[in-house]
This record gives structure tokens, sequence and C-alpha cells, in this order.
């Protein structure tokens, strides 16, 4: 995200992207309850919040850590 957020990749592939900087999990499961954003990158708990929430989120990626 922090990618995509600091380059123009989004312009070069005509998206209008738009991100968000939340702090934590709970401000960005809010939002995506409200439908201000398409995706998000969340920590475990606020993920399994999310999906326990709403059934039109899809987890692209999960990364652990041991």
């Amino acid at each position: 995200m922090e990618t995509l957020d600091n380059t123009n990749i989004t312009e070069l592939y005509g998206s209008n992207a738009t991100f968000r900087n939340f702090l934590f999990g709970p401000d960005m499961v809010e939002a995506c309850l409200a439908g201000d954003i398409d995706g998000a990158t969340l920590g475990t708990v606020p993920v399994i919040i999310l999906l326990a929430m709403s059934d039109d989120w899809t987890v692209a990626c999960n990364t652990l850590k041991f």
C-alpha cells in the first residue's frame, strides 16, 4: 500500500485510487463497512472482525510471522 501511495503507478494504469492513512484496525474496519474504501491492509483481529460483519470482503494475502 505504501508503494502504491508513494508512486504514480495508479495513474499509469488509469486508476483513480485514493489511499487513506488510518492509525490502526478499528478505523479501517469502520471505513470498510461504510463503503468508503475498496481495500485494506489489516492485522489478524481486525480482519476477523470485518469478515464476521460482512460477506463482501475477500482475503487476498495473509503473512504469518513465527
